[in-house]
């Protein structure tokens, strides 16, 4: 049967044979940073072997331009790997509130925990969808804190005709599995910083390599990884492909240097990812504008100014019951949907220490065990968005 995957690139063997010549030409990684620089309007483009990895290696360049701090803000609704940078790098998360309007960061819960410690602010743009930055310009400006954007699942995005990633002092993406451009591994960090971007080179230069198992086992995966995603491969070989979708929070980390061969792929389809963006964004709004008047569900406000490009479409359900029963009709009618961070930060990393009751971030806390994911890549068809808006509407109001 086919499915629809919860989330695609349309990545094809084309694009992943066009790697082959990174294996034999050292300037690949280079040329791929020069492009994504360009596309993204920064001056610099740092490629790593993940997103976790640019975060951790920014945050090691800011510590050493400013020492005494030690401390970096970042919204309690996340993905909660992202504390790993945190510990590798000696410093300590403090978290703040989002907004239950938009699901992104809440500019005067952020403010409300800044301090003389406070190294850096991560504003996150969720699911594609970019989060207000002007109190957070502010408050680095005011403070002198470190701004750096987490713009992992907003590659392209717009506010104000601008690309998120460059408004901060740096800005990281991730070319992971389940992004708008993958090659399956990588992560890229961008800014307009010459000293920071100078320091964070230096950083990537103590990396160790990727084993030769891995450089030469790559090519085979990202093969894999292409049909993996592809609507009539999934439905088919769903039970093989189960095994290799991950649920669990990573207790640790390794930090990573990019590969050359990802490289050249990665290359090729960023010549395609304004092209899959618009797919995107044609895909997300049709959803959106279906369930805009339903009861019962919370749908992101976008923000003025924002051009989202829907890494998913997220949509919050007041009643869980509502959300299960919707995942499996879907389930049924061949749309696979997703349960992402079904717990803020603090329920997940216990030795962050922050008091249960009462709840210190409470719309994180009534987001993250109520999100259902439904899918926006350039595999849909319309009538699977017709299909996931009836489902959802069918869901809600209580009807076989």
């Amino acid at each position: 049967m086919i499915k629809q995957p919860s989330t695609a690139v349309p990545l094809k063997l084309s694009h992943v044979a066009s790697g082959i010549k990174g294996i034999y030409s050292s300037g690949e990684i280079s040329a791929f940073e020069r492009a994504f620089a360009e596309f993204i309007g920064s001056r610099h483009a740092v490629a790593l072997g993940n997103g976790t990895t640019a975060l951790y290696v920014t945050l090691l360049a800011m510590k050493e331009l400013e020492p005494g701090r030690d401390e970096v803000i970042l919204p309690a609704y996340t993905v909660p790997t992202i504390t790993l940078a945190f510990n590798c790098a000696g410093l300590k998360p403090v978290l703040c509130d989002v907004e239950r309007e938009t699901l992104n960061m809440n500019p005067e819960s952020m403010t409300s925990v800044v301090t003389d410690k406070t190294l850096a602010v991560i504003p996150v743009h969720m699911f594609g969808y970019p989060c207000t930055m002007e109190k957070t310009l502010q408050t680095g400006k005011e403070r002198d804190v470190f701004v750096v954007e987490d713009a992992c699942q907003a590659p392209g995005a717009k506010l104000n005709g601008k690309r998120v990633g460059t408004f901060g002092d740096a800005g990281f993406f991730s070319l992971c599995k389940g992004k708008n451009i993958s090659t399956f591994h990588g992560g890229i960090v961008v800014t307009d910083n010459d000293i920071l971007a100078e320091k964070i080179r230096r950083y990537v230069e103590t990396l160790s390599p990727r084993s030769l198992l891995y450089r030469l086992s790559i090519p085979g995966v990202l093969a894999a990884f292409s049909f993996a995603v592809r609507p009539w491969f999934y439905g088919m070989f769903y039970s093989l492909i189960a095994n290799f979708k991950s649920t669990e929070v990573h207790e640790s980390f390794h930090p990573s240097v990019y590969n050359s061969f990802l490289a050249g792929v990665g290359r090729v389809l960023l010549r395609n990812l304004d092209k899959w963006n618009r797919i995107r964004l044609k895909n997300g709004s049709a959803i959106m504008a279906g369930l805009e008047d339903v009861e019962g569900i919370i749908l992101p406000r976008i923000i003025e100014g924002a051009e989202p490009v829907f890494n998913h479409v997220p949509v919050v359900f007041d009643n869980t019951g509502h959300l299960e029963k919707a995942q499996k009709m879907l389930w049924e009618e061949g749309i696979d949907s997703g349960r992402m961070y079904e717990r803020p930060i603090n329920h997940i990393c216990d030795w962050l220490e922050y008091e249960r009751e009462p709840e210190p971030f409470p719309d994180a806390a009534y987001i993250a065990p109520r999100i259902l994911t439904l899918p926006s890549h350039p595999y849909l068809t319309g009538k699977n968005i017709d299909v996931m808006i009836e489902v959802v509407k069918t869901a809600v109001s209580g009807s076989a």
